[in-house]
């Protein structure tokens, strides 16, 4: 998976989180984890339960957008508080439809089955696979 999160990031280049979501609605998922430090647990966590499940994230166009504190400007400060209502000292996964709106907002780690069946169960979702 670490591929295609390399790929999105020259895809976005160093745009803000709200640039990142209009470029990306209607044509990805977006998963947004933050955590105050890379190293906290949680985050590690959540970068291990996604591991190994880099044609799931293809086939479901499923971007992930990781933020720690040093890396946040203050306007996506702003934006992550203001539509995504984190905690800037606690861990925070969100799902981001196509349609650019929250699916899901969870203070705690997301098992990848979790996701997945969450969105195989999007209307959206069931039209692309009678698609292909």
């Amino acid at each position: 998976m670490m591929i295609y999160l390399a790929w999105a990031a020259l895809l976005l280049g160093e745009t803000s989180l709200t640039e990142k979501l209009q470029n990306l609605t209607w044509k990805k998922r977006v998963v947004v984890i933050y955590s105050p430090h890379r190293n906290d647990a949680e985050f590690q966590l959540q970068k291990k339960l996604f591991e190994g499940f880099y044609n799931d994230f293809l086939e479901r166009d499923l971007v992930v957008l990781e933020y720690t504190l040093v890396n946040l400007s203050v306007e996506d400060r702003q934006v992550l508080n203001q539509r995504f209502e984190y905690n800037p000292r606690g861990f925070g996964c969100w799902l981001v439809g196509k349609d650019g709106t929250i699916k899901l907002s969870s203070y705690e780690p997301v098992n990848s089955s979790v996701l997945f069946g969450l969105i195989d169960a999007m209307p959206m979702r069931q039209a692309e696979k009678k698609k292909s």
